[in-house]
């Protein structure tokens, strides 16, 4: 029981903890659908290396130079 309650304590003194991304890094942003391919700010959707056309769905988003990585060609999905 000891071991089960230790194990649970370091799992949730984890939880706390915030990520640091680097500029052009990919990470998770969930489902979202292509509207508008470049965006208005500028912003390209691609997947490998050919653009991502309108209703396309999106997932990884890269690291922009503010350390943010929000979408801005597209909506989440409903």
């Amino acid at each position: 029981m000891r071991i089960l309650i230790l194990i649970g304590a370091i799992l949730l003194a984890g939880c706390n903890i915030t990520p640091t991304y680097e500029k052009g890094t990919l990470i998770w942003v969930g489902c979202h659908e292509v509207e508008q391919n470049p965006s208005p700010e500028g912003s390209t959707a691609y997947i490998l290396l050919s653009h991502l056309d309108r209703g396309d769905k999106l997932y990884l988003q890269q690291i922009d130079d503010n350390g943010n990585a929000n979408v801005t060609v597209g909506e989440p999905c409903r």
